[in-house]
């Protein structure tokens, strides 16, 4: 019998995301203004960042590093640790839910947004100066419980997955080019709080794993769909 211990890292304020920031290939973690940089050997080192609350990971310059959009401002990745802060930023202020992703193909992130309320999904091109103009929106006619990004159909052009919060389906729109979208809806058996998209089983095609909130006595759980 193995047993393990738990890694400690050093104070980090959620939303967490996990990614190589600085191209050294040492997985490093975002948090609320601040940076844990990973070394290897379960290591980091702690850079602090200006102070945001919401943000979003991606190259929107598209210079091939990944930068940090947040409520009030970017700050674009210039190497070796540092950032150029640029008072821009994409509007996920009071968003319920974004996502990035590449979805005009210009090699710049772009993000899509839900409102509180609002089924409507808007997406927002990214210029690559840090400012982001308003393009296609999709009404999937249902409250949204989460989005997700990927190329569900190979076609190499980035689609988009909304979990539906009351009805225990998952859209699928298939980024058709030219801000044009088509969709397909099916079962999730999930009433969609978050939601990710990954390839588990290693088939290249990207599966979905879905956060199920509690409802009618049922307890929340974590469902996997995966892609045939």
């Amino acid at each position: 019998m193995t047993t393990s211990s738990p890694i400690l890292i050093p104070g980090l304020i959620p939303p967490y995301y996990v990614a190589d920031i600085d191209g050294d290939w040492h997985p490093d973690i975002v948090g609320q203004s601040q940076i844990l940089f990973g070394k290897g050997s379960y290591q980091f080192e702690s850079v602090s960042l200006p102070s945001f609350n919401t943000y979003v990971v991606g190259d929107f310059n598209g210079d091939g590093r990944l930068d940090i959009a947040t409520d009030s401002f970017t700050l674009f990745n210039l190497g070796k640790r540092n950032f150029q802060q640029v008072m821009a930023a994409p509007p996920i202020n009071g968003a319920a839910n974004f996502v990035v992703g590449d979805f005009n193909g210009d090699g710049k992130a772009d993000v899509a947004t839900t409102l509180p309320g609002d089924p409507t999904i808007t997406m927002w091109y990214g210029l690559g100066d840090g400012t982001f103009v308003e393009g296609t929106e999709i009404n999937p006619g249902q409250q949204v419980g989460a989005l997700a990004v990927g190329d569900f159909n190979g076609d190499g052009r980035i689609d988009i997955a909304a979990g539906f919060m009351l009805s225990q389906q998952v859209g699928i729109f298939f980024n058709q080019g030219q801000g044009q979208f088509s969709s397909s809806y099916f079962a999730s058996g999930a009433y969609a709080v978050d939601m990710i998209a990954t390839d588990l089983n290693r088939t290249g095609k990207p599966d979905l794993v879905i956060t199920n909130f509690g409802l009618s006595f049922r307890p929340p759980n974590v469902d996997i769909l995966f892609h045939k």
